[in-house]
């Protein structure tokens, strides 16, 4: 199951582009042309967050912009087999794809979160 448009695409390409597509599928349904010329022309990345199996006990991790959780302390969680179990994710901008994809690893690498076994 998805959740919203596929893997976070609206906010990457935003970050990258500086196009809003959420704004841009509003205008084209009410019969209004979008305007998706490049405001910025960078790279985005994202880097999903999992756990194994448990009751999340803990999450921590300096509050931003940058990171997002669909999951609370005290929520059961099951270890990864699609798209909807993921924790969360770290998402990030940079001038190249290295840059985003290295930043996007270190915010979701900063994120400690305790899981008790079931």
């Amino acid at each position: 199951m998805l959740i919203g448009a596929g893997q976070h695409i609206p906010e990457l390409v935003e970050m990258a582009t500086g196009i809003d597509m959420w704004k841009a599928v509003i205008q084209v349904s009410l019969n209004i042309s979008p305007d998706l010329s490049e405001k910025c022309n960078k790279y985005a990345a994202i880097s999903y967050i999992t756990a194994p199996s448990g009751i999340v006990k803990k999450i921590n991790y300096t509050k931003n912009d940058f990171i997002h959780f669909d999951v609370n302390v005290g929520e059961h969680i099951e270890s990864l087999k699609n798209s909807s179990q993921r924790l969360g994710y770290a998402i990030a901008c940079g001038v190249t794809a290295e840059q985003a994809e290295s930043d996007s690893h270190r915010l979701k690498e900063s994120v400690i979160i305790e899981i008790e076994s079931i």
